[in-house]
């Protein structure tokens, strides 16, 4: 075997180790006013966002789903799992947040807004069943617990478009 012919000018390793710098603590750095504990911070209060004030005569969208609530069995309408209930305190958002997103628009309100109010186009789903209604309804298809589901939006979509060609006539 032959012996390499390379030859290195400067070591691998320097001759003499190198010094560590030493790094300040926590409390160091807290003391120098660098870092905060998070216990020494005001804890803010989240406050629920105030609601929309509600106009006489127009029926509000919370209104739609506690009729739904009171109508319907508390179970999701696609796999039977029980549903939350809705908080007993009106000011707690997060339980407020999580019952109403059991409530699924099947056709997007934003898109229909003619059956954003609409009880047919309203079905009650577990939160995660909502998720993948709304990013994930690719995957859903073909599933048995979903069929009746995406022939409810079928139905539903033929009954928007029919009603707004009839507003389109009698526009023109």
């Amino acid at each position: 075997m032959k012996k390499s012919t390379l030859k290195r000018k400067t070591p691998l390793r320097p001759k003499k180790p190198m010094e560590r710098k030493k790094k300040p603590s926590v409390d160091q750095m807290e003391r120098d006013g660098v870092v905060f504990r998070a216990s020494s911070l005001p804890s803010p209060k989240k406050k629920m966002r105030p609601r929309a004030k509600k106009k006489p005569g127009v029926i509000s969208q919370i209104d739609v789903f506690w009729k739904i609530w009171r109508d319907r069995p508390h179970f999701s309408e696609v796999s039977g799992l029980p549903l939350v209930d809705p908080p007993e305190d009106g000011d707690d958002e997060a339980g407020m947040r999580a019952w109403v997103s059991q409530f699924s628009h099947v056709l997007p309100k934003g898109t229909y807004r003619g059956l954003k109010h609409s009880e047919d186009n309203i079905i009650l789903k577990t939160i995660h069943e909502h998720e993948m209604w709304e990013t994930r309804k690719s995957d859903l298809r073909g599933r048995l617990e979903w069929e009746w589901v995406f022939e409810l939006e079928r139905s539903l979509k033929a009954k928007a478009n029919k009603r707004k060609s009839y507003q389109q006539f009698d526009q023109g």
